[in-house]
């Protein structure tokens, strides 16, 4: 039944309400101009069937069991994981908005380590708490981004994993990192080479990987092992370049809704860099 609403939802925000297809088409023709029309309707019309997946199967997080949730979540290498957290080491997490990402939550119930999961809240306060809720339902703490070193100074019972949402604008474009995603100059959040600089804390990618409709794998990497032997500027670049290949591999699961790239690189910084080039 939450299929065929899916189904039904996605004639409607597509066809009818056109729900942001400008902000789609011209993500995708950025990211993809060799690509011809044929092709871009695809994955755009793919990527709008993802999301309505995602909007139902967020709804029955509410009301599934883990039982359920299991059989529908496969892990990768989870046993690599699990390592860090005998070593009695916290790690860094990276992920994003890919497949259906609200399943991650199960991963309280599946990996030995706290997840502490740092959001954004959203300004309806109705929607946020229902959020919460729904994601924190099998173990995970959902804590706001703004509090992020608090968080990482905090005690925990077990071990924790801080997962960071990588594919979010950051606010602060002159601080931000600036490099070559999809072949566009973009600005990526440091908060989590940052974290990993500081605390010598593992760095780690995961993404939600469709099989079958409902049914998922979580695909694990380790991305940076020894974070000490790595500048910041290049384990952000490291955690770019395993989304970017994420988002290669199967770009209508990632979600196209956002204004990909509506930040421009500051000219300060645009400057500097030919200053630097210049005297090199």
């Amino acid at each position: 039944m939450l299929y065929r609403l899916s189904d039904l939802l996605y004639v409607f925000i597509f066809y009818v309400f056109k729900y942001r297809k400008e902000v789609v088409y011209s993500n995708l023709t950025k990211a993809f101009p060799k690509k011809n029309k044929k092709e871009i309707d695809k994955i755009a019309k793919d990527s709008y069937r993802n999301f309505c997946d995602t909007v139902v199967e967020s709804l029955k997080l509410f009301s599934i069991s883990k039982q359920q949730l299991s059989k529908r979540l496969f892990f990768d290498k989870i046993k690599m994981v699990d390592k860090y957290y005998e070593n009695k080491t916290p790690i860094i997490a990276i992920t994003g908005h890919f497949g259906n990402w609200e399943f991650t939550s199960i991963m309280g119930l599946r990996l030995k380590h706290q997840i502490i999961a740092l959001y954004k809240p959203l300004k309806n306060k109705y929607l946020n708490n229902k959020v919460k809720q729904s994601r924190a339902k099998f173990g995970a703490l959902l804590c706001s981004n703004k509090h992020t070193q608090a968080l990482l100074k905090d005690n925990y019972t077990r071990f924790p994993m801080y997962v960071f949402i990588g594919d979010q604008s950051p606010s602060n474009l002159i601080k931000a990192y600036w490099s070559n995603f999809l072949g566009i100059e973009t600005g990526f959040f440091r908060g989590s080479a940052k974290a990993a600089k500081k605390y010598n804390y593992p760095v780690i990618t995961f993404y939600v990987k469709r099989i079958k409709r409902g049914y998922y794998e979580l695909i694990v990497k380790e991305l940076v092992g020894e974070p000490n032997k790595y500048t910041e500027d290049e384990i952000c670049e490291l955690t770019v370049k395993a989304y970017e290949e994420m988002v290669l591999e199967a770009p209508a699961n990632w979600l196209w809704t956002h204004k990909r790239w509506k930040h421009k690189k500051p000219k300060i910084l645009t400057n500097k860099n030919k200053q630097l080039n210049a005297t090199a």
